[in-house]
């Protein structure tokens, strides 16, 4: 991908990686499939579903049903059968005649001009007088001219004479001619090829209306589609014109349209519901690995332990140059060395000595991206130094739990090395020694697991003995606690004079905060709504990621010795009143309502119902559940009070508590077959794709305007 901060999505790929990727396959026509032959689907050639490409559109036969075995091209319709890994891996491109950029790279392009050159412009027309040459409009259109190449004086004007001076095109020319160290770069942040995503991620739906075959697109496919169509209006009327203005303008429309469809896509595959990401990471990429994670609380934020024989594959390539310059052999030579002698303890020692770096210097230790899939979320994903184990899970640190959406019950984390050239520009993007709050709450990213919270919750509680005991300082306060055990954290004693415990001391060093004023005196304690506060005012700490360490390895240490003990169904609901169930059975009774008013009142009535089971719980136990992090009093309502079901014949069924009373037979196909039959009937009544159409529609008639 390329270098840049921000998401990491499709459009991010520079021309040289979608070139790889796609290889040979370049696609030409927007058309589909020939509906008119009856005997067998016949994808246009060098079309969305081209079959040369992308296989045959079925995922278990070719095209005419013929042949079935994977890998084994059909003689009859010249499709083949894709196993399921050769078919993520048939990606194709869309070749433009403009350069363009999306949203998420003309950041970067606005910042790689501003650092290199002095912008002047010169607007006479009415569409551009006022505007910036950063405006979107000026820069897909505009003209560029060098002024002063000394002085990296650069001039954006309306005044067109040239339609290749013009935009990113006629930028890169001045480069080229002038500043042809500054082209690498540059060509980083601007595109002229579209990545084609493979056809198993997008497939067509086929289905027969009548007696006619009716064809279903993809709304990624609809996108390429669009795209298509405008390229080869595009090349049909663009060597027509004469008039310079007009095929800058023509071109600039053009470039809008493609970069506001790939920042379209990109939402859509954003929210799309399918696993998309997860299937793309499934086909293994270079310099990658994956493996199953486990928590290591003495890991920061920024650190995790990856199983060496993983490590040792994926930095191939760079550790085999390591090789020939600590050894002074040819490439030959490292490569034997590399694969032959691995097992030896020099080579294992030099291969330690690369991942480590050197030492006082972590910009030369080799650092990994870790994702959890499917999601591509920026925040999903952090670079991380790599520490090495034999054993055979990734280790990290718990604070990343939360950000990644990711936990210890057998999950997976994908993990990609990172070039050590390319360190600091991916750790200024994703180290979380740069990441302090989320963008979308500016609430702090790392927060503690309920365990951790647990422990602080304990930590910071109070016990009041017989008699105080009294210390000069806290080194001796802790000295005293490791020579009597029964000395707890919470023991309330006397520290210089002042009334505190062990445990607050710890904390109100860690936080840098005094934990007794913070949480209101000695009857309080920190709870998950405090908590938050706490963290937050770390983030000005040049030390955070160590002290949040020490936090979570202090507040584990309680929890471990406390123990830890869930609510118990029995303290939140008693006396359950079932007189809620007569009033829904007269509603069911009644012959005047229809089935939507029915469950309209009845869900209201189970609404009212619920309401005044919460307001039952006790206080203190309320207080309980929220500081521990353990749950949600919602969460155990749903899990504790009896169900309310609705099935797709719209009967309403009431479903003992799962966990008190447990499930019959009856239940069970009630909660879960009826429940889940009525989503599917809910999703199939959803229409699909229409609004892309009409976006693209409108952008094919501004551009036939032109």
């Amino acid at each position: 991908m390329a270098e840049t901060q921000g998401n990491p999505r499709i459009q991010l790929l520079t021309d040289d990686a979608i070139s790889n990727y796609s290889e040979n396959n370049v696609l030409t026509d927007y058309r589909d499939i020939n509906l008119r032959i009856l005997t067998r689907i016949e994808p246009y050639p060098k079309g969305i579903y081209d079959q040369d490409i992308f296989g045959s559109v079925f995922y278990d036969r070719c095209n005419c049903g013929n042949i079935r075995t994977p890998g084994v091209r059909c003689p009859r319709c010249g499709s083949t059968v894709l196993d399921e890994v050769s078919s993520f891996r048939r990606f194709a491109r869309i070749e433009l005649p403009i350069l363009y950029t999306t949203k998420f790279k003309i950041d970067k392009v606005i910042e790689f001009i501003r650092n290199n050159f002095n912008v002047q412009t010169n607007f006479e027309s009415d569409k551009f007088i006022g505007l910036g040459w950063t405006d979107m409009k000026c820069l897909d259109i505009c003209q560029w001219e060098l002024k002063d190449k000394e002085n990296y004086t650069l001039l954006m004007t309306d005044q067109i004479t040239d339609y290749t001076k013009c935009s990113y095109e006629g930028l890169l020319k001045i480069l080229q001619v002038n500043y042809p160290e500054m082209v690498k770069e540059y060509r980083a942040y601007v595109n002229q090829y579209i990545l084609v995503i493979p056809m198993a991620l997008r497939a067509p739906t086929i289905k027969m209306e009548g007696n006619n075959r009716v064809l279903e697109n993809h709304y990624t496919s609809v996108i390429y589609q669009n795209i298509l169509y405008c390229l080869d209006y595009y090349n049909s009327i663009f060597p027509t014109m004469k008039d310079e203005i007009g095929k800058s303008f023509i071109r600039g429309s053009f470039r809008r349209l493609v970069s506001s469809s790939l920042d379209t896509l990109s939402k859509l595959l954003a929210s799309s519901k399918q696993n998309l990401a997860r299937n793309m990471q499934s086909n293994r990429m270079n310099n990658s690995g994956r493996c199953t994670v486990v928590p290591d609380p003495t890991l920061k934020a920024d650190e995790i332990e990856l199983p060496i024989h993983l490590m040792y594959e994926a930095c191939r390539s760079e550790f085999i140059q390591y090789i020939q310059d600590k050894k002074g052999v040819g490439p030959k030579e490292a490569e034997r060395i590399y694969k032959m002698d691995s097992d030896l303890d020099e080579v294992q020692n030099l291969f330690k000595e690369y991942v480590e770096g050197e030492p006082g210097k972590p910009e030369t230790a080799k650092y990994v991206i870790i994702n959890r899939a499917p999601s591509l979320y920026e925040f999903a994903m952090f670079s991380c130094k790599v520490k090495l184990t034999h054993d055979y899970v990734m280790k990290i640190p718990q604070v990343l739990c939360k950000p990644t959406n990711g936990d210890f019950d057998g999950d997976s984390f994908s993990f990609y090395a990172v070039p050590k050239d390319k360190n600091k520009m991916i750790n200024d993007a994703l180290s979380a020694r740069n990441r302090v709050l989320y963008k979308k709450n500016q609430k702090p990213l790392f927060t503690p697991t309920h365990e951790i919270m647990s422990g602080l919750v304990k930590a910071s509680r109070v016990i009041i003995p017989d008699t105080l005991e009294s210390f000069d300082s806290i080194e001796e306060l802790k000295q005293y606690k490791k020579e009597h055990r029964d000395f707890k954290y919470q023991t309330l004693c006397t520290l210089k004079g002042e009334q505190t415990t062990l445990g607050r001391e710890i904390l109100s060093d860690l936080f840098d905060v005094n934990i007794t004023k913070f949480v209101g005196g000695f009857d309080k304690s920190i709870t998950g709504k405090n908590c938050g506060l706490l963290y937050e005012q770390l983030r000005d700490k040049e030390d955070r990621l160590d002290r949040i360490r020490d936090i979570q390895e202090f507040a584990l240490l309680i929890a471990t010795t406390s123990g830890s003990t869930a609510i118990q169904i029995s303290d939140l609901y008693l006396d359950i009143d079932k007189s809620y169930l007569d009033k829904i059975k007269l509603i069911e009774k009644d012959d005047k309502l229809s089935d939507q008013s029915k469950e309209f009142k009845i869900r209201e009535v189970y609404a009212e119902f619920q309401k005044e089971q919460l307001k039952k719980i006790p206080e203190d136990v309320v207080n309980s559940i929220e500081d521990t992090f353990h749950s949600k009093v919602s969460e155990l309502a749903e899990m504790s009070v009896q169900q309310l079901n609705t099935g797709p014949d719209h009967d309403f069924h009431i479903t003992e508590t799962t966990l008190a009373a447990g499930m019959n037979s009856q239940d069970y196909l009630t909660h879960t077959i009826e429940n889940r039959a009525l989503q599917d009937i809910k999703a199939l009544s959803v229409p699909q794709g229409g609004y892309v159409t009409r976006q693209f529609t409108y952008h094919l008639e501004g551009l036939k305007v032109l």
